[in-house]
């Protein structure tokens, strides 16, 4: 297994997901 890949797949998922919940956050009254 590539770690190097596998750390930016990693970072990757964190930014989508940060994304969605400052989305969240932001559509909030």
């Amino acid at each position: 297994m590539d770690t190097e890949q596998f750390g930016t797949r990693r970072n990757e998922l964190q930014t989508l997901f940060d994304n969605f919940r400052g989305n969240r956050q932001f559509r909030q009254p």
